[in-house]
């Protein structure tokens, strides 16, 4: 076994009270482990499925919160997770989750790309959009789960580097993969909360810095671009409901042309009009699955939703979810 692997199942199999807290299968039935691993997931990082493609199966979580960032180390046999559109409409709060892989091999999927982690390797995935984890052997992997409002302070477009391949070969990706694990074992030696908290920004950083070095990445969080980049992320997020959002509308409240507002978001997965159209639907999806607006009719939830007739809303949402607004509802 290698040092880091070492690290990753030694070390966090003794935590020191304080910060750490640990949860295992170990005690758990055999036939209830998975349902019980299943909401330790979900609590930890978010809405998700984890499928064991083999028995038994055994798993041990270890995770801290650090500021406004959750940290966990997760050791387990064979897995597979899994989160859907259903999960994503369900879940109240984004999140980016950046995977450092510690001990074995990690096969991850995300807007079709596939990619493979070996030890020392990190990558990110975005919540809002589905992915799907697979550990074929006894793994261990450590999560950051970062706000998206906080990657978007260090990085202007996070969607842009999401499930690129950070290899542990890369001098920057291995002195953040290094200065994560660092922290990580301050936690396991009971460092007091206020000295750690102080490092999410530096964390931040670092994680920007090796981000920097793709071309993809866009991290010019601190340049004019950057800053206008995320103030209309800000703009559209708080206009989803407008029936009159559109890149004109955009360009006029910012006082720039159309053109240029293409020309910010030309490296983006989507476009802006698709971006919006994007937000739209999750937003709808997330209204029709919240039992609090059952009564509220589909027709009502797509005006509250920007879209300006309920054909085009139901349209729209079949091409993206398989089903009707009805179908997804019931």
């Amino acid at each position: 076994m290698s040092d880091v692997a070492a690290y990753s199942v030694k070390s966090a199999t003794s935590p020191k009270p304080g910060r750490v807290h640990s949860l295992s299968t170990r005690g758990v039935l055999p036939k209830l482990r998975l349902q019980y691993w299943n909401d330790v997931a979900r609590s930890t990082f978010t809405e998700q499925t984890v499928d064991a493609p083999r028995e038994p199966f055994n798993a041990d979580m270890y995770r801290a919160n650090i500021g406004e960032m959750r940290m966990a180390v997760a050791v387990s046999t064979a897995s597979q997770i899994t989160r859907s559109s259903r999960q994503i409409a369900l879940s109240r709060e984004a999140f980016f989750l950046v995977h450092l892989q510690l001990a074995g091999t990690s096969l991850n999927r995300q807007d079709g790309r596939e990619i493979e982690l070996r030890e020392g390797d990190f990558a990110m995935v975005d919540s809002t959009r589905p992915y799907q984890i697979a550990f074929d052997q006894s793994t261990s992997i450590l999560v950051l789960r970062i706000s998206q409002a906080s990657m978007r302070r260090v990085i202007a477009s996070p969607e842009s580097v999401t499930l690129l391949p950070m290899s542990a070969r890369a001098s920057a990706n291995r002195l953040a993969a290094r200065f994560i694990q660092d922290i990580w074992s301050a936690l396991l030696d009971g460092m007091e909360p206020d000295p750690v908290d102080r490092l999410c920004r530096p964390l931040l950083d670092v994680l920007a810095n090796a981000y920097a070095t793709v071309p993809a990445a866009l991290t010019q969080g601190s340049s004019m671009a950057g800053a206008l980049r995320i103030q209309i992320h800000s703009f559209i997020e708080e206009n989803l409901g407008n029936q009159e959002l559109s890149i004109a509308s955009i360009a006029g409240a910012f006082g720039i042309s159309s053109r240029y507002v293409h020309m910010l978001f030309k490296n983006d997965r989507d476009t802006v009009s698709e971006y919006i159209q994007r937000r739209r639907l999750e937003e709808a999806a997330r209204a029709l699955a919240d039992p609090m607006r059952s009564r509220v009719s589909i027709a009502e939830i797509a005006a509250a939703h920007g879209f300006k007739s309920q054909a085009h809303f139901c349209r729209l949402f079949r091409d993206r979810h398989g089903m009707t607004p009805r179908e997804f509802r019931h």
